[in-house]
């Protein structure tokens, strides 16, 4: 079909020279122009979008110092302190900080404080947490740190990796686990040593920690 179509053309040159008036065609029109570009002045260009506010409420650690994170747990170092690493959206850890939220809520003349470090874990952890996930710790005495490079679990980490050869032991973990769906506790006086500093007790996920919670809130009345 192809080559047919291909010697198409040359049979009609052929049929139009047995004519002796020269077949004319009208001229065909040519494209048209094209449209003029023109960069738009200054005056017709739109503003710049503002950029979107950072939520000064969950500071991003950014610095694999993790210098804000010490910062507030030496500022609290008068107070009992609790640290939770926790996955934006996995089921446990939103059950858990409601659980663990409402046993401080319960307890709003408590002299303590809370660290939150929420870090990108599952696939579905696209960003930092979303209200309804942080709704249940929205308390004074609570602070959260959004960790996407997640700059603080290798030290937690490191520390526990210490602590069980400490014993003698080999730790029966690799280096490169994740932290979460963790509850740690650091009493009143308790200062900050790196890599992390040695929690007095720590449970996961953090549901097993709030009976715990409660126990010492509980006996402080």
């Amino acid at each position: 079909m192809r080559s047919a179509l291909l010697a198409l053309p040359c049979t009609i040159a052929v049929l139009a020279g047995c004519f002796s008036t020269p077949v004319r065609r009208a001229p065909e029109a040519g494209p048209p122009p094209p449209p003029e570009i023109r960069a738009p002045s200054p005056a017709e260009q739109p503003p710049p979008a503002p950029p979107a506010p950072a939520d000064p409420t969950l500071p991003t650690l950014r610095d694999p110092e993790i210098a804000e994170f010490k910062a507030a747990f030496a500022g609290a170092i008068a107070y009992p302190r609790y640290v939770l690493a926790l996955s934006p959206t996995c089921s446990d850890c939103v059950h858990g900080i409601a659980e663990f939220g409402k046993a401080i809520a319960d307890r709003p003349d408590a002299d303590l404080r809370v660290l939150v470090v929420w870090l990108p874990v599952l696939d579905s952890d696209l960003g930092p947490p979303e209200e309804s996930a942080r709704r249940p710790l929205r308390d004074p005495r609570v602070t959260e740190f959004w960790d996407p490079d997640r700059h603080v679990s290798p030290r937690m980490i490191d520390r526990a990796m210490r602590l069980v050869r400490a014993k003698g032991e080999e730790p029966d973990f690799d280096a490169d686990v994740i932290a979460w769906d963790v509850a740690m506790y650091f009493p009143a006086g308790a200062a900050w040593e790196d890599p992390f500093p040695t929690p007095a007790w720590s449970d996961a996920p953090v549901e097993l920690a709030v009976p715990r919670v409660k126990r010492a809130l509980a006996s402080k009345r």
